[in-house]
């Protein structure tokens, strides 16, 4: 690894890594207080609903208590006992004048015998809640109507709920202590049930509960759940509601939940970490980049002054008439000669890679024959091939291979994969070149028996810059662009390259190019004409 990669690296784990392991760290010791915190917030929302439904229960029994007051004031008018007893299944409804705590008639009663057996009741309870009735009639001299529950009068087998509060008779200015006698589990079900299955819905099971029993007077769901959260109903003695959530506890919720933060944290933990490695590799992409740009710079510094140095030295030779025989003068020549073309190629091909990059680069697509093509390379390039002692071999298709290309493109592509079997050829030196059909596409191929490629660096030959390094090919000249413009030409011609190689055992390059249908060929001619 590169020592700026190395730096760099660091530096991001000292402000990236570090503080997120801390994070996640501390975020995993906070589970169980978080997973408590839940579970005590759930607990509020769900107190905060029973809330609600005691608060409901207060206003019917309130509203209740106006009927008693408009009742008392206006008798003919509103007949209270017919209203309460029949509307809202309330079996007695008694109101107790109060004189010294000295009782006297009913104001309203039901039935005698019903009035008879709980007149005395009613007495006795008023007489042991003293203080509440003092208190309540205190609040009523103050224009202020509150209802205190009394306890339970039984009845025959049946338990009431005495609920006391003060009314005023405004014509006579007499307060009156009045009680309503309620049937818990007909006020429970036909008053408060509607609203308990509005509130419960489909997510929640509401009971409701007398501390003596075990089994719910009243319930949203036959779901039985051992964990409740519960609150007492202000004004009915010994009774409850209790709610859970459907199908789970709130310790489970709140379990849940904090495992999904903690899958969640994890998440984030994880593409973290892919950032951090797509960071890492592009990084580590530039880093390589930057030096194979120093190498290249390096390596066309030492290739262009190579030839200049060869050019300079024999053409001032040659001015200096230094030459003994006309046979050196034509090898200084030849030399010079040769130098130059190498020069040329070496800042064509920078030039051309240069355009190419800024997208400049302006092709002149024509049909074109792949095999004549080929055919006519090979041909102007067998003298250089056999000037570095290689031998070829040619294997030419005879049906037409009709692509649509720029031919000094495809020239210089298939001309940097002969200079590349060249270099990396070292001992056998054979180059086979072959033109064939694939599928949809015509294809070229230079095949050598040099030193291959290994299987990991197949994709960044095409890099730019890149060169192979390794083993005895350390010192083999080249800017490293050759294989980059290759792909880019294939690229821009919407062809694409096929490597087979193996190591020490050579390499194969197929370029292939999509062939020109029928319908394309009719169209390219009709526009010529």
């Amino acid at each position: 690894m590169h020592k700026t990669t190395r730096k760099i690296i660091l530096i991001i784990c000292g402000i990236i890594i570090l503080p997120l392991v801390f994070y996640v760290v501390f975020q995993v010791s906070r589970l169980s207080e978080e997973e408590q915190m839940i579970e005590e917030i759930y607990s509020k929302q769900l107190d905060a609903i029973l809330f609600s439904i005691n608060q409901y229960s207060n206003d019917l029994l309130n509203t209740f208590a106006t009927q008693i007051e408009l009742g008392v004031n206006y008798p003919q008018a509103y007949d209270v006992q017919e209203e309460l007893l029949d509307k809202y299944v309330f079996p007695m409804i008694l109101s107790i004048k109060n004189d010294s705590l000295k009782y006297h008639e009913s104001y309203y009663s039901g039935a005698p015998f019903i009035r008879d057996t709980l007149e005395p009741k009613i007495v006795d309870l008023h007489r042991k809640n003293a203080q509440i009735i003092d208190r309540l009639m205190h609040y009523k001299k103050n224009n202020f109507t509150k209802l205190e529950p009394l306890g339970e009068i039984e009845l025959g087998q049946q338990k009431y709920n005495s609920i006391a509060f003060v009314t005023k008779d405004e014509k006579n200015n007499i307060l009156y202590n009045c009680t309503l006698l309620i049937s818990p589990g007909a006020f429970i079900e036909s008053l408060l049930g509607p609203r308990i299955q509005q509130v419960a819905a489909e997510e929640f099971v509401i009971q409701a509960k007398r501390a003596d029993i075990k089994e719910a007077i009243y319930s949203t769901d036959s779901t039985k759940i051992t964990s409740f959260q519960s609150k007492s109903l202000w004004l009915l003695s010994n009774y409850s509601l209790q709610i859970a959530p459907k199908d789970k506890s709130v310790k489970q919720i709140a379990k849940e939940r904090a495992e999904a933060n903690f899958y969640i944290l994890i998440g984030l933990v994880i593409l973290l970490i892919l950032g951090f490695l797509l960071i890492f590799r592009n990084l580590n992409r530039e880093v390589q980049l930057a030096q194979n740009k120093s190498d290249f710079v390096s390596s066309v510094s030492h290739e262009i002054r190579t030839p200049l140095a060869l050019i300079s030295m024999f053409g001032e030779t040659l001015l200096l008439n230094r030459i003994p025989t006309e046979e050196k003068k034509r090898e200084y020549y030849e030399i010079i000669v040769k130098e130059s073309t190498r020069l040329r190629n070496i800042v064509n091909k920078i030039l051309n890679f240069s355009q190419i990059e800024a997208g400049k680069k302006v092709y002149n697509f024509e049909e074109v024959d792949l095999t004549e093509l080929s055919k006519e390379i090979v041909n102007t390039y067998s003298f250089h091939l056999q000037n570095k002692s290689f031998d070829y071999e040619t294997r030419w298709t005879e049906k037409p291979q009709k692509i649509s290309a720029d031919s000094e493109a495809i020239t210089e592509a298939i001309i940097n994969l002969l200079d590349n079997a060249i270099k990396y050829s070292l001992d056998e030196k054979h180059i086979t070149i072959t033109t064939s059909f694939k599928g949809d596409c015509a294809f070229v191929e230079i095949a050598d028996k040099g030193v291959g490629i290994e299987p990991k660096k197949k994709k960044q030959i095409f890099d730019k810059f890149y060169r192979i390094t390794q083993g005895n090919i350390y010192n083999v000249q080249g800017a490293g662009l050759g294989l980059s413009l290759v792909k880019q030409i294939m690229d821009d011609h919407k062809g694409k390259i096929e490597i087979d190689s193996e190591l020490d055992k050579g390499s194969c390059f197929r370029l292939l190019f999509p062939i020109i249908s029928e319908k394309e060929e009719d169209h390219a001619e009709d526009t010529d004409r």
